[in-house]
């Protein structure tokens, strides 16, 4: 089923628009290459780095955990009733 529009919604979502909240991205030197071994790939602007996407380090984020998982204590359950 489509949605209906709803002006008494339209009103509660209005916001001032933000304002001088941007920055300007930092940006490098044009004319850059990738500084691997026979790789010609031109850099970004916006890429700070001295290799391309395929020859960068990839570095995944992981979250860390404050407490090791074998640590925690686990809680008391009472005892399943049989069925």
């Amino acid at each position: 089923m489509p949605q209906r529009h709803r002006p008494e919604l339209s009103e509660s979502v209005m916001a001032e628009p933000l304002v001088g909240s941007r920055r300007t991205p930092r940006t490098f030197g044009p004319d850059r290459v990738c500084e691997a071994p026979e790789c010609r790939t031109r850099l970004s602007i916006y890429n700070g780095g001295s290799f391309c996407a395929s020859h960068s380090a990839h570095r995944v984020w992981r979250p860390t955990r404050l407490t090791p998982v074998d640590t925690l204590p686990v809680p008391d359950r009472p005892p399943r009733d049989a069925a």
